[in-house]
């Protein structure tokens, strides 16, 4: 299975999304591979980015004085990255590192935005996705 016909099969769980759609989608998305231990996102950035986790393994946290506070450990097959610096634009208190040598799909917030304002079924694309976030993150607190 590809990555983005990783993708596709997670989106589905959440969304209904037609292959037309997820080719639309997948025009604007970007491959990148990390090392491991490298840092996608640091404390203070503006989080510019939401990552689909294809293969390794994404460790989000933050600093509590010396110590680092683990979030979330994100696997392959998931989203991630600051979501609320992405949804906010304002810095992030997160550090988004991996934990393994990992690829990633990473769809820009300006595209996502542009897919906005082409059609509003992207509208709800980004509400259940942002749903899909928050009741994540419930589950931990």
């Amino acid at each position: 299975m590809t990555h983005y016909q990783q993708l596709k099969s997670f989106l589905r769980q959440i969304v209904n999304i037609s292959d037309e759609d997820f080719n639309e989608l997948g025009a604007v998305l970007q491959e990148k591979r990390f090392r491991k231990r490298e840092i996608i996102t640091g404390a203070g950035d503006i989080e510019n980015y939401l990552y689909f986790v294809a293969k390794g393994l994404v460790r989000i946290f933050f600093l509590k004085g010396k110590r680092e506070i683990t979030y979330d450990i994100v696997k392959e097959g998931s989203i991630t990255g600051s979501v609320s610096s992405f949804l906010t634009g304002k810095p992030s208190r997160y550090i988004v590192e991996t934990m393994e040598p990992s690829v990633v799909l990473v769809l820009a917030n300006k595209d996502l935005e542009e897919l906005y304002t082409k059609d509003n079924k992207w509208e709800k694309f980004g509400r259940l996705i942002t749903t899909n976030f928050i009741l994540k993150q419930e589950r931990y607190t």
